[in-house]
């Protein structure tokens, strides 16, 4: 009889800890730099500070670099990896963009829409 109740109690314990929310203790930056697309879509989003929305498909980097030129049109990002437990659980992540002053400007209506604490 105590080895039923121990292997009960084991697979409570077994099962409680499996059922863990995820957490991710690191993010490792995979790749950085400047991007290129095999193609890309855009979509009119009014409620956006330029009004338009793109997709792009194919990307791949074309230059591993922490330094980016600002021009029009440059796709610029990073790849990471979340690492934490358990392995390969879907997790949620935050994005945060800090825009410096005056703000983003839509260049159909020369207004700033998006300022910071706005």
């Amino acid at each position: 009889m105590r080895f039923l109740v121990a292997l009960f109690l084991i697979l409570i314990i077994a099962g409680a800890s499996s059922a863990q929310s995820p957490s991710v203790t690191r993010i490792e930056v995979v790749e950085a730099g400047i991007y290129q697309a095999a193609s890309r879509r855009i979509e009119d989003r009014p409620g956006l500070a330029t009004g338009t929305f793109a997709t792009f498909s194919g990307v791949a980097l074309a230059e591993a670099t922490t330094r980016i030129q600002g021009r029009l049109g440059t796709l610029f990002g990073f790849r990471f990896r979340a690492i934490g437990s358990p392995p390969n659980a879907k997790i949620i992540l935050k994005r945060v963009n800090h825009i410096p002053q005056p703000g983003m400007r839509n260049p159909k209506h020369r207004k700033y829409i998006c300022q910071r604490g706005v």
